[in-house]
This record gives C-alpha cells, sequence and structure tokens, in this order.
C-alpha cells in the first residue's frame, strides 16, 4: 500500500515506528470500547488486578 503512494519503508521503519502506532491504536480503540461500550471489552487487554498475598502468621525461628 504504501508502494503505491510512492513511499519506500524499510523493515527498520516498519518494525520501529509502525508496530508501536498499530499496537498504541488497538489499545485506544479497546479502552474506549471498555469504558463507553461496556465493561466486557476488558478482557481483550486482560483484567488489571492488584496482588493477592497469603499472610501467615509470623514465627521466630527456633535455635
Amino acid at each position: 500500500m504504501a508502494l503505491r503512494h510512492g513511499i519506500d519503508l524499510d523493515e527498520t521503519a516498519v518494525t520501529g515506528v509502525l508496530t508501536p502506532i498499530v499496537t498504541f491504536a488497538c489499545y485506544a480503540v479497546f479502552r474506549l470500547a471498555e469504558e463507553h461500550l461496556s465493561p466486557r471489552f476488558g478482557w481483550l487487554l486482560g483484567y488489571a488486578r492488584p496482588p493477592k498475598y497469603e499472610m501467615e502468621p509470623y514465627s521466630l525461628p527456633r535455635e
């Protein structure tokens, strides 16, 4: 598609520039869909949950 418009893209331009742009655009679309349409779109980005740690009672080491 870029060649039709006279733009010469080498591999570095594709991986270094277009990949982050496409990634950001996909993230933005799914984030907006999650906020404005339905929270169920959150599974596409992964649910952010804080870690849950099990609390064990502290015991002193025996000698």
